[in-house]
């Protein structure tokens, strides 16, 4: 059985999550912002990716107006493309099946089947993961930088939650597609608000645009995911999980932010 791997690097590896309006981006660029002034090394990153071949078209299916009439092409752009078939090269056996598991439902979609659409978003954001990692976050750390990070592995079962599949199953996924690579941070800061306040800054935010995930009914269920999955005990057992109110004003968020983040630079060994 694969394990979460705890940061064995001396840097730390710090994550934001929470559901939709909780303010994860604003507190990620106060927090960077601080570092720096305070001089420490500092990476901010964010999933998905914006440059990664998963992460570009997870975030395509997120914002896409008409998901019927342009995701083949998009499905068919990013298994024909030269960066897919390298990352695809590079798989062991559990990512491989996985992978085949992505190819044939993106074959449905491309045929007019959407019913298995949420599947191929959940299996694209967890295989953008592991490019992260293996890409931008080991390295970084690696190289005497701390990471900072928009989201992490605990997005994707969350998220998952909204479209009624079960978290627990996509919780597994990450052990088996992030494998030796899933290093886990060393704290997750969890934003959370209430679902109408987090729905009223993300419509605001998008001027009235709607995306996928936002409905009531949709942040309910992602928030669910989120208590549940943090009191999972491999979590719990593992990884500082810091709950903070995301409804106050920003700067007292980012006041108690910094009092997590403080506590876990200074454990920093020499």
């Amino acid at each position: 059985m694969k394990k979460m791997r705890k940061n064995p690097y001396q840097k730390k590896f710090i994550a934001f999550e929470g559901a939709e309006g909780g303010g994860k981006t604003t507190q990620v660029k106060m927090l960077v912002s601080r570092m720096k002034e305070a001089g420490y090394p500092v990476l901010e990153t964010k999933e998905p990716t914006p440059d990664g071949v998963f992460g570009k078209l997870v975030r395509f299916i997120y914002t896409c107006e008409s998901l019927h009439e342009e995701l083949p092409q998009a499905l068919a752009e990013c298994l024909n493309g030269r960066e897919y078939q390298l990352l695809k090269k590079m798989m062991d056996d559990a990512q491989a099946r996985h992978i085949a598991r992505f190819e044939q439902i993106a074959e449905r979609i491309k045929a007019g089947d959407h019913t298995s659409l949420q599947k191929l978003l959940q299996l694209g954001m967890t295989f953008d993961r592991h490019d992260h990692r293996v890409r931008i976050e080991i390295p970084s750390l690696d190289q005497g930088m701390h990471v900072i990070s928009d989201r992490d592995f605990p997005s994707t079962p969350a998220y998952a939650a909204a479209d009624n599949l079960d978290w627990r199953e996509l919780f597994q996924l990450q052990f088996e597609i992030l494998g030796d690579q899933f290093v886990v941070p060393d704290l997750i800061l969890f934003l959370d608000v209430p679902v109408l306040v987090g729905l009223k800054r993300t419509m605001e935010k998008q001027q009235g645009k709607k995306e996928y995930f936002d409905t009531e009914d949709r942040l309910a269920k992602i928030q669910k995911a989120y208590y549940e999955l943090f009191d999972d005990p491999r979590i719990k057992e593992n990884i500082r999980v810091v709950k903070i109110d995301g409804a106050t004003i920003q700067e007292i968020v980012h006041e108690e932010v910094w009092k997590q983040v403080i506590s876990v630079l200074r454990e920093e060994h020499h």
